[in-house]
């Protein structure tokens, strides 16, 4: 045997001894992934564009208590609440369709032995080549103990709420009856004005903070927000209470009706009590970015001028003005609905007299092409 042919085998048993090398880091790299998965303290599955479980982790089967044999006998339909199973199918039709990439929701499980079991739902799909969808990912995690919490906190706000609103209301009820059935001379009807008025904002108070700790106590996920039609929510506004609100072209936001339309039911009311008799308020979407859009109300009262007010006019409690009516908490309220949905919100004014535009982002249901206002 030549030296050469001995180098040539040499080099070969070498390149097979490499390539059973590279081929053991690749499986011992799969079976790290496949045991993360199924030692995971979340639950993990894979689901057919059926519903049907192709694989489960423990986790999973804990969640739900069965085995992975029976599970993979049913479909997430099987074990859906029917109270959330809708809602459910209509997100996956969005990730299907193409409309959004994921989603996330809190639902409730029905286990094995009939109890249910809440949890917090986050799925995405994976595609063919030709982008249809080949199954979706599913990552499940038990929150039964945070939704027990979150029902005692919303049950202990709304008792408190009921009695802390009976004392400013029988105010209220009490001064107006007095005022009416009496005479009184100018200052004790003056003093008795003033007790009703100040009755009245207690409870506009007491509204405002239930409304405010109800939100912050709401677990919701934006990806778990339904397509809301601005251009609907903004006419009711318009026909119940600002006839001459100017509406321009809106988009279709994830959101929650009643979320959107306190957002801008206050920011349109404080621009109307902000601009006077000649107030001129209009309310449009200036443009698109990163799936979200960017909307605005604008008006032409007084502006915003003092020094670091553009900031603190959305602090708890902050009053920009105090000869004009409020609680000071709308403003704190409608910041939160905004970064509820992962957005912000600013404002912009140029000076006294130069009126405000109040700024703000939310998602979009589907992308859209640049906006006109």
């Amino acid at each position: 045997m030549t030296p050469e042919i001995i180098l040539l085998t040499l080099l070969c048993l070498g390149l097979l001894v490499y390539i059973r090398h590279l081929r053991g880091l690749g499986f011992d790299k799969e079976m790290r992934y496949r045991r993360a998965v199924e030692n995971s303290g979340i639950g993990i599955a894979l689901i057919g564009t059926d519903g049907q479980w192709l694989e489960v982790n423990r986790k999973v089967c804990e969640i739900v208590g069965y085995s992975q044999e029976e599970l993979l006998q049913l479909t997430f339909q099987d074990v859906t609440h029917p109270e959330d199973l809708q809602k459910d199918l209509d997100l996956l039709n969005e990730v299907s369709s193409g409309v959004r990439e994921t989603y996330q929701m809190d639902k409730r499980y029905i286990r094995k032995g009939g109890s249910h079991i809440w949890v917090r739902l986050t799925v995405a799909c994976v595609r063919h080549t030709d982008r249809k969808v080949a199954y979706f990912i599913s990552q499940i995690q038990d929150i039964t103990e945070e939704k027990a919490r979150i029902e005692d906190l919303e049950h202990f706000v709304h008792v408190t709420a009921h009695q802390l609103k009976q004392a400013p209301r029988s105010i209220a009820i009490l001064t107006e009856t007095l005022m009416s059935e009496w005479e009184y001379d100018e200052e004790s009807l003056r003093l008795l004005r003033l007790i009703h008025e100040d009755a009245i904002g207690m409870n506009e108070v007491v509204q405002g903070l239930h409304a405010l700790v109800t939100l912050k106590s709401t677990s919701m996920s934006p990806g778990a927000y339904l397509c809301v039609n601005l251009a609907a929510t903004l006419r009711q506004i318009k026909e119940s209470r600002f006839p001459t609100l100017v509406v321009h072209s809106l988009p279709k936001v994830a959101t929650s009706e009643e979320m959107v339309t306190q957002l801008f039911a206050n920011l349109v009311e404080n621009a109307f009590k902000y601009s006077g008799d000649n107030a001129k308020v209009e309310v449009g979407c200036e443009s698109y970015k990163d799936n979200y859009a960017l909307l605005y109300v604008k008006d032409n009262g007084r502006g915003i001028w003092r020094k670091g007010a553009h900031e603190k006019v959305f602090e708890l409690f902050r009053r920009y003005a105090t000869d004009v009516s409020g609680t000071g908490i709308g403003l704190a309220l409608c910041k939160n609905i905004v970064e509820k949905h992962g957005g912000r919100i600013w404002v912009e004014s140029e000076g006294k007299g130069l009126g405000s535009i109040f700024k703000f982002t939310l998602p979009l249901c589907e992308v859209q092409g640049n906006a006109k206002s």
